[in-house]
């Protein structure tokens, strides 16, 4: 918790001192549009995680089972955790990082620096490093994720659409899957037998591309049909 504060003190201090517009650069629209961008996201990246997971778990045959030991409680427990360290991570890469590089050397620049560092950053919260394997995984799943919601940024000049995208992917892995540092929260993953011997590359490449191409394709489609308007003119970088 204590950590999450200090993160978002110092995105703060970064986009105050060191970008050209300080903290309401990331919130273009006025509270309507940045809403409808938040909820937007939050559903859109709950519907594609939980497809993603519903295949994943279909293909290594595994069951999920209610936590016996859910609770409403622990649910808030794991929805508050969810929502700050959403916070925290949007408004250091997307939102302080992704500008500061943006401001200087374009939007280009910017969105790989932010998804190179997002990928790294994985490596230390998620305790992998040294494990060669999982940190080429982690890093090509988190840095491709981390450029698709940038991305979404980019194309509606509002950091609460990757925000949505994002509290919404969490919610799945952390609450309902209960893939996280947290344990147990909605239901305990059993393992079964998978479908095919080598169900385990399917499931590894759907993880790494299928919830960020889902993502990337929403936001072009959006973005080509307008509907990151404000006030009816096209929002464009």
């Amino acid at each position: 918790m204590i950590g999450i504060i200090i993160g978002l003190l110092l995105s703060w201090g970064l986009l105050k001192w060191l970008t050209n517009g300080g903290v309401k650069q990331l919130f273009e629209g006025g509270w309507l549009r940045s809403t409808r961008l938040l909820f937007t996201g939050v559903a859109f990246g709950l519907l594609v995680s939980t497809i993603a997971a519903a295949i994943r778990l279909w293909l290594v045959g595994s069951v999920l089972s209610l936590n016996p030991d859910v609770s409403s409680w622990l649910l808030l427990e794991g929805l508050s955790f969810v929502v700050k360290s959403v916070a925290y991570e949007e408004l250091l890469f997307r939102g302080a990082i992704f500008l500061i590089v943006m401001q200087r050397f374009g939007a280009w620049p910017a969105l790989f620096t932010s998804s190179v560092l997002f990928g790294i950053y994985h490596w230390f919260t998620m305790g992998i490093v040294g494990q060669i394997i999982p940190m080429i995984a982690i890093f090509l799943m988190t840095g491709f994720m981390g450029a698709v919601w940038a991305y979404a940024f980019v194309k509606c000049k509002n950091i609460l659409l990757p925000i949505g995208l994002h509290i919404g992917a969490n919610l799945v892995s952390v609450v309902i899957l209960s893939s996280s540092a947290l344990g147990a929260q909605l239901f305990i993953e059993n393992q079964g037998m998978p479908l095919f011997e080598y169900a385990w590359v399917v499931t590894l490449l759907i993880s790494l591309f299928l919830v960020q191409l889902l993502t990337l394709f929403f936001v072009k489609i959006s973005h080509s049909r307008n509907l990151f308007s404000v006030n009816g003119d096209e929002v464009t970088r």
